[in-house]
Formats: structure tokens, C-alpha cells, sequence
């Protein structure tokens, strides 16, 4: 009785909530692009930032977080590059499987890792260099052997990558710089990410085509409502994840994803396999777990040294 006290039935369902729609949004949107042919990847993603702010207002007034006031200015940019970001992931989705567009945003790690190399002089130490290194061969040879890849969909994907790069880091950036958590920060993002979308949408958008579409089928609106409230539950879950559990929980939780999304290509949508194909996905997840075990070691490390230095500072004071 005692074990099941301990439980954290609270973290477990959080933990089962971030999986859920982590894996659900990259299968509910699959599905509405491949068997229900809705191929507007950008409609979908205004309808998703909509929702997402309806939905953060409706947390926000809940008490789940506090509304902080920081300048816009800063924002405009941020915004532009969240709307890059998603859209050309879900445009990546449209045109690429599943497994080709998973396996494509692990190299948002790497590419972070040459971004802050480049523009903030910040070096990686090569336990972490020799890591990602593994994660890029893994993910260069799944991506050769990939027989449903195509140069349109590679490209796609690789800007998506680099943009949702740029985007992770500025976001690091704000949130230390403002002192304000993701929903805090994405109180902000998502509305006027939306207001960007929509005014773009009548130029960006095929209108006529889109009217067109059978409206009326309700597998499509039931497939819908479900994308975008496991849009909106994965950011607001992985903030809530982060603050309750542990990095390892949420590392193993983001492993596990990444396996339940692939497997699911393979096994949904019929995504054809070789034997080299998943030998490059094998090497890509030996390469993850090596790079968080390094990354974890690092934190467990940090927090020592700081332990170590406290007696010091207070003898000094």
C-alpha cells in the first residue's frame, strides 16, 4: 500500500498525456493528408494556433499559469520564426513518411549545436561532438535508404529543421532573458502567430480548392478536433512534464515517442522498409542515448561543483 502511495499518479498522467498527443498530432495530421486527401498543411496550422490560444485563455483564467506582460517588439520575430517552424514541419508531414520526417527533427540537436558554435562562439566538449556525430550518420543513412524520400520533401524538411533550430534557441533566450515560462511565452506567440497566418492566408492558401473540399464528412472533423487539441496539449503538457519530473523521465519519455512515431509509419501508413533503412534508425537511437546519458552527466556534475562551492561562498560572506 505504501508503494502505491509513493506513485505519481499526477506525473503518470502527464507523462501518458505529453505521449499521447506528442504521437497523436504527427498521426492525426498524417491521416488527414494521406487518407482524407485535406492538403492544406498551411489552414491547418492557423486553425491549430487558434485553438492553442483559446485554449491558453482558458488556462491561464484555470490558474495552470500567470499572465506576465513583456514587450512586443521582441516577439514579432519569435512569432515569424514559431510559424516557420510548424508550418514546414507539417508541410515535411504532407510530403514525406512518417519514419523520413521523424527521423529528420532529431537533427534539430545537432544543428543547435553548429548554430550557437557559429553565432554565440559556444563550443560543445566532445563526448557531445562524438554523439551527435553518431546521430548523423544514423539519420544521413536512414535518409539515403529512405526509398519514399524526395529531393522536394528532403529540402522541406531540412528548412524545417534549421528554422525550428533558430527557434528553440531564441526561445532559451527569451524565457532567461524575461523570466517567463513556455505558456507564459506562448501566450504571446501563438495569437500573433495566428494573426501572421491569417493575413498571408488568402495569398498562401488555394481558397477555391479549399472551399471544395467535402466538409461534410465527419471522420474529417473528428480527425481534426483531435489534431488540434494534441497540438495544444503538447505544448502544455511539456512544460508541466519539465516541471514535474526528473530530465531522465523526460528523456526516456522523448525516446519512446520518437520509437512509437516510427514504429507507427511502418505499421499505419504502410511506409516501406529496408534492412538499411532501419539499421540508420537503430544508429540514430544508439546515438540519442549516448548523447543524453553525456548530457545527464553534465547536469549531474554541474550540480555537485555547486554543492561543493556553497560551503566556500558562505565561509567568505
Amino acid at each position: 500500500m505504501k508503494e502505491l502511495e509513493a506513485i505519481d499518479y499526477g506525473a503518470l498522467g502527464i507523462m501518458g498525456l505529453n505521449i499521447f498527443s506528442s504521437v497523436g498530432v504527427v498521426f492525426f495530421n498524417k491521416w488527414l493528408f494521406d487518407n482524407l486527401s485535406f492538403s492544406f498543411p498551411y489552414t491547418l496550422v492557423l486553425l491549430h494556433f487558434v485553438f492553442t490560444t483559446l485554449g491558453l485563455v482558458l488556462c491561464m483564467f484555470a490558474g495552470v499559469f500567470k499572465f506576465k506582460r513583456i514587450p512586443l517588439g521582441p516577439i514579432i520575430p519569435l512569432s515569424a520564426s514559431f510559424c516557420g517552424f510548424v508550418l514546414l514541419t507539417n508541410v515535411s508531414l504532407k510530403y514525406n513518411s512518417v519514419g523520413f520526417f521523424q527521423i529528420c527533427k532529431v537533427l534539430t540537436t545537432p544543428v543547435i549545436m553548429v548554430l550557437q558554435l557559429v553565432f554565440f562562439q559556444q563550443p560543445s566538449n566532445m563526448p557531445t561532438v562524438l554523439t551527435l556525430g553518431i546521430v548523423c550518420a544514423g539519420v544521413l543513412i536512414a535518409t539515403v535508404t529512405d526509398v519514399s524520400a524526395t529531393t522536394f520533401g528532403t529540402f522541406i524538411a531540412l528548412s524545417g529543421t534549421v528554422i525550428t533550430s533558430f527557434y528553440q534557441i531564441w526561445v532559451g533566450t527569451y524565457q532567461s532573458k524575461y523570466q517567463v515560462n513556455s505558456p507564459q511565452l506562448l501566450m504571446y506567440q501563438a495569437p500573433m502567430s495566428a494573426v501572421f497566418l491569417l493575413l498571408a492566408w488568402p495569398w498562401a492558401e488555394n481558397t477555391e480548392t479549399l472551399l471544395e473540399y467535402d466538409w461534410h464528412n465527419q471522420e474529417f472533423w473528428i480527425l481534426l478536433i483531435f489534431s488540434c487539441l494534441s497540438a495544444f496539449f503538447v505544448n502544455l503538457s511539456t512544460f508541466l512534464l519539465i516541471g514535474r519530473t526528473s530530465p531522465l523521465t523526460y528523456n526516456a519519455v522523448g525516446h519512446f515517442k520518437l520509437s512509437a512515431i516510427i514504429a507507427g509509419g511502418y505499421l499505419l501508413f504502410g511506409q516501406p522498409a529496408t534492412f538499411e533503412n532501419l539499421l540508420g534508425v537503430f544508429i540514430t537511437f544508439i546515438g540519442l542515448f549516448a548523447y543524453t546519458k553525456v548530457k545527464l552527466q553534465e547536469q549531474a556534475d554541474k550540480k555537485k561543483e555547486e554543492k561543493e562551492s556553497l560551503p566556500t561562498k558562505l565561509t567568505k560572506v
